[in-house]
Formats: structure tokens, C-alpha cells, sequence
């Protein structure tokens, strides 16, 4: 997905995040009350208080646009995150295995006394081993089979580099031993099955790309594919930090650790947020129960 259509979907979601904060919110609360036998009615001086505070325009608006994204930070498990919205694969006997891996995060994080695996396991979907699948290489091999090719092509490119980075370290080893080194001579042991499993799996690549041409593997990531949590040093050249707004790499880049630092930001909000709404909400609790006592007597 583009850059375009990216940011319209984030305005769409912000847009429906105020919808719901500022519009559907206070008109649901104001029902339940009444339903519950509150009048749910301002009296003239807060109605004051109010229409002041409306006037201060940038104290209503960093109160609607706080309170908005603190709504909006809610869902980040399905806007910005590592895991797939959606998951499937076809195998070879045409049983079909599907998973919301990014939902189930969302559920188990935020859902009280809940407990949902969102882990989707390679061997369920076309790759080898039991591990976790690779989420963002996997979307870009069912976006585009030609990335299999591709990254088949880089595997074996890797293998030559890595048999002639050992044969010159051989011959410098040979040459401070005062001997010749034989650049013909047969590769250990060890570093012919390193090469054959390197070479296996660049063809294992190559036979899933007809799989993946005739639409047998589908996933829908999230908006941002990329969590507070994960270390993504793997992916990209060069030790971390990364550096922000460079193509190919995460829009803010990563911290030392190789962390993504938008998803850090937003998580971090989320968090922040909520604790200061927790700590208000036990003060005002102490202090209404304490005014109460000393009220009563």
C-alpha cells in the first residue's frame, strides 16, 4: 500500500474516532442515565463553564484532539501493529487455514480476563518449521511473487559472498603461517551444509511462488506493520538507530535497540494516558469520600 492511501485511511480513522468521542459518547451516556432515572441535564452554571471553555480555542481544540487520540489509541493493536488483521492459506489438499492474529492481540491486551493466541505458526501456511511467520516479508511475497525470485536470487548471491569471504580469510590465515592456500581445495564440512541448506531454501522460495500466484495465501496487514515490542534488525542494513522518513525503512526509524519509535510514541501515549486518567480518577475518589465524611459530620 502507498503512502496515499495510507493517510486518507488515518483521516478516516481519526474522523470516526471523533465521531464517536464527541458525538456518539455523550449522546449514549446521556441515554443510560436517563434510563437509569439521572436527569442528565447541565444547570445554568456549568452550561457557563462550558460555553467559556469553548471560547479558549486552543484549550477546547488540545482537549478534542487528546481525547480523540486517546480513543484512538485504544485500537492501536489493530492500527499499528506487527500482526496481520487477516491470515489465510490453501494447502496442497485445499483445506483452508485462516487467523485474525491482530484482533486476537487486541482482545488479549485490552478485553479483562481474556486469553486468545494470536500466533501464527509457519508450517499453517505454506513455509517451513513451527516457528512464528515472518508477517511483513510474507505480505510482500503475497502482494508480489516476484519477491521470491528475488529474494532467492539474494540467498544465492549471499552463498558465493560468504565461500569467498572464507577462502580469503584462508589465505590470510595460510599466508601468516608462511604457507600457500589452495583456493581450489573442497570446502569443509560444515560449510558445504551450510550452502546446501542456504541453496535448499532459495528453492523452497521458488516453489511457492506459483502457490502464491494462483491466490492461495492471502493477508491484510495493519495500517502501520510495526509494533512498540519488536526488534527489527534483521530487515534493514546497518547497526541502529535507523534513521526516520528514508524509503523503505519505518517512518521515524528505530531507537538503539533496533525498536520501531512511532509505534513507541503511540504505545507510550496510550499508556501514559491512561495512567494519568487512573491517578485523577483515585484522587477524586479519595477526595469525594473524604469531603463526604467531613460534610456528615
Amino acid at each position: 500500500m502507498t503512502i496515499l492511501p495510507k493517510i486518507l485511511i488515518a483521516l478516516v480513522l481519526v474522523g470516526l474516532a471523533f465521531l464517536f468521542t464527541h458525538r456518539a459518547l455523550p449522546w449514549l451516556t446521556v441515554r443510560i442515565g436517563r434510563a437509569l432515572g439521572f436527569r442528565m441535564e447541565m444547570n445554568p452554571l456549568t452550561q457557563r463553564r462550558v460555553q467559556k471553555f469553548r471560547t479558549i480555542s486552543r484549550g477546547y481544540w488540545s482537549f478534542v484532539f487528546i481525547t480523540t487520540g486517546f480513543v484512538l489509541s485504544l485500537f492501536l493493536e489493530i492500527t499499528v501493529n506487527r500482526l496481520p488483521l487477516y491470515i489465510s492459506y490453501e494447502n496442497d489438499e485445499g483445506q483452508v487455514t485462516r487467523q485474525f492474529p491482530a484482533f486476537a492481540d487486541w482482545a488479549d491486551t485490552l478485553v479483562p480476563f481474556v486469553s486468545v493466541t494470536s500466533v501464527a505458526r509457519a508450517d499453517r501456511y505454506g513455509l517451513r518449521g513451527d516457528a512464528e511467520v515472518p508477517y511483513r516479508v510474507y505480505a510482500r511475497w503475497v502482494h508480489d511473487p516476484e519477491n521470491l525470485e528475488a529474494d532467492a536470487a539474494k540467498i544465492e548471491a549471499a552463498i558465493v559472498e560468504d565461500e569467498n569471504r572464507f577462502r580469503d580469510k584462508m589465505a590470510e590465515v595460510s599466508e601468516q603461517r608462511g604457507t600457500t592456500y589452495d583456493r581450489q581445495l573442497p570446502l569443509p564440512e560444515f560449510k558445504v551444509e551450510e550452502q546446501q541448506n542456504r541453496q535448499d531454501y532459495a528453492a523452497f522460495l521458488r516453489s511457492l511462488r506459483p502457490k502464491f500466484e494462483a491466490g492461495r495465501a492471502t493477508v491484510v496487514m495493519p495500517l502501520y506493520p510495526f509494533n512498540a515490542a519488536e526488534q527489527i534488525l534483521d530487515e534493514y542494513e546497518g547497526s541502529p538507530p535507523h534513521p526516520g522518513f528514508r524509503k523503505g525503512y519505518p517512518l521515524l526509524g528505530t531507537d538503539f535497540e533496533g525498536k520501531d519509535s512511532l509505534a513507541q510514541i503511540l504505545y507510550g501515549f496510550r499508556l501514559s494516558f491512561a495512567f494519568a486518567i487512573v491517578v485523577s480518577l483515585i484522587g477524586y475518589t479519595i477526595g469525594i469520600c473524604v469531603g463526604a465524611i467531613m460534610g456528615y459530620f
